[in-house]
């Protein structure tokens, strides 16, 4: 099953967004909505996101870090960049940390291929 708009094919349940998780060394790609979409104390390290359909990554949750990522290329489907779209688009979140991320070529809002 595809995943859906809003949710990330590394999601976790409905309540709990992948809380806690250690997301490292994947290639996360051609899934239909975000790629990633992490929960409270998640760790996003070293993965490639790249030619998913809305988004790379969706951080939400509390202490979420994301480092060492290549996030390019994604919003395949064409979903409006003022809505929600593109490499990286930060919701509900607290103490975000985001390091040495290379994010390019996606297709939304402050990218260079923006929609």
């Amino acid at each position: 099953m595809p995943s859906p708009a809003q949710r990330g094919a590394v999601f976790g349940d409905d309540d709990a967004r992948a809380s806690g998780w250690t997301i490292e060394d994947n290639e996360v790609r051609l899934n239909s909505g975000a790629g990633i979409a992490t929960g409270d104390g998640s760790v996003v390290r070293r993965n490639n996101v790249h030619h998913n359909g809305q988004l790379g990554i969706s951080p939400n949750g509390t202490g979420v870090l994301i480092e060492d990522n290549e996030i390019h290329e994604n919003n395949t489907h064409g979903f409006d960049a003022q809505w929600e779209a593109g490499g990286v688009k930060a919701g509900a979140i607290a103490k975000l940390t985001m390091w040495r991320n290379n994010v390019h070529d996606n297709y939304g809002s402050g990218d260079r291929k923006s929609t």
